[in-house]
Parts: structure tokens; C-alpha cells; sequence
């Protein structure tokens, strides 16, 4: 599992594509082929990513909620 370490400031261009800095690209490079999620964080003004694996298991965990409760 990749875990990705500090904080980076990324730029998004006029067509709304994200630019992600190279050091950032280097720590990607073992799940790029497998994909991950971008999202917006709940609790920080800030954007979080998950790789498509940890991402499921996250998946996982919220179907088994009560969406009652």
C-alpha cells in the first residue's frame, strides 16, 4: 500500500485538470495503474486521494452501516 506523505500545492488548469507535482508523481507511480479517488475532505479545506484499494475497503465499511441510524 502506497502512503502518500506531505502536503502539496496543486494548480488546476482552465479546462479544470489537476496538476500534480512530481514528488507527488513519484509516490503515485505503484497504484497508477490501478487507479484512485479524488475527493474533497469532509472535515479540511483540502482535497484527500485513495488508492482504489484502500478506497473499496473504505466502500465496504459504509455499505455495512445502517443508512437508518
Amino acid at each position: 500500500m502506497v502512503i502518500l506523505v506531505g502536503t502539496y500545492e496543486c494548480k488546476v488548469d482552465a479546462k479544470g485538470r489537476l496538476m500534480v507535482p512530481a514528488p507527488m508523481k513519484k509516490q503515485l507511480l505503484p497504484v497508477l495503474d490501478q487507479g484512485f479517488v479524488l475527493k474533497r475532505s469532509i472535515f479540511n479545506p483540502c482535497l484527500e486521494l485513495y488508492p482504489m484499494e484502500k478506497w473499496n475497503k473504505e466502500m465496504e465499511k459504509i455499505e455495512q452501516l445502517n443508512q437508518y441510524v
